[in-house]
């Protein structure tokens, strides 16, 4: 497998619920269609999806943490990239950088779309500092299979929250971009088993969602439900004010 060579791997990120984060594959072999980081890298579906590992991460890992060990509250793996994309299952990398991590004693969040991180289980479970996210964007697989066509399936990806959450691993879930309608029955399946939640908007395409009521109705399940969560400020706007 060719791979690329990065000059810098943990950087600073925007995202509002986030603090550091890497990217050691580039590309990701999952296809999401609505994926930002492809139109951002203006790379072509078919080159993005053949992803390749960036071959010297560890190395940038063990010279760039002691440098900025006190500032880092938390590393997520990732945002512009997939740590448990199919190409992980033959190169193992996530696993090998996790155990950089904790041999560090660096607190991270993993988010995935692949049951595949049930894997390293085994490490996670005995690390403390750690939480794993799961995207689950709907609870319709057909509708899954057409934006995100090569990632695990929805009934999948519930099981693997719901076996990391009885493992006592801390799990959080990504319900973003907001597909369809269905959000409010993933919320109702996972309520008892997710240790905070983040939800967010479709963006790029157009929607016949109705996104005021769609914040509405999320903002007063969680209120209900007593549940962590956050709606991202794209979504957020559309609030209306108490």
């Amino acid at each position: 497998i060719s791979g690329v060579i990065r000059r810098r791997m943990l950087y600073r990120t925007k995202v509002e619920y986030g603090d550091y984060s890497m990217n050691h594959y580039e590309g990701c072999g999952h296809g999401c269609l609505y994926c930002y980081a492809r139109r951002i890298k203006r790379k072509s579906y078919r080159e993005w999806i053949n992803s390749r590992p960036v071959v010297n991460t560890l190395d940038l890992l063990r010279r760039e943490i002691p440098m900025i060990k006190n500032k880092i509250k938390d590393v997520l793996l990732c945002f512009a990239t997939d740590p448990y994309q199919p190409l992980e299952k033959r190169i193992c990398l996530t696993r090998k950088v996790l155990k950089v991590l904790i041999e560090e004693e660096v607190p991270f969040s993993i988010l995935t779309k692949s049951n595949l991180v049930l894997r390293d289980a085994d490490l996670l479970r005995g690390y403390p500092r750690c939480r794993v996210g799961l995207t689950i964007t709907t609870m319709n697989d057909n509708v899954r299979k057409l934006w995100e066509p090569y990632s695990s399936s929805i009934e999948e990806r519930i099981t693997t929250v719901k076996t990391l959450h009885d493992m006592g691993i801390k799990t959080w879930v990504s319900v973003e971009p907001i597909l369809d309608n269905s959000y409010s029955d993933i919320i109702s399946e996972l309520c008892e088993y997710v240790d905070f939640w983040v939800f967010g908007k479709l963006n790029y395409y157009r929607t016949r969602m109705n996104w005021q009521e769609v914040a509405e109705r999320i903002q007063a399940m969680c209120e209900e439900m007593g549940l962590r969560y956050l709606i991202k400020q794209e979504l957020a706007i559309f609030l209306r004010p108490r």
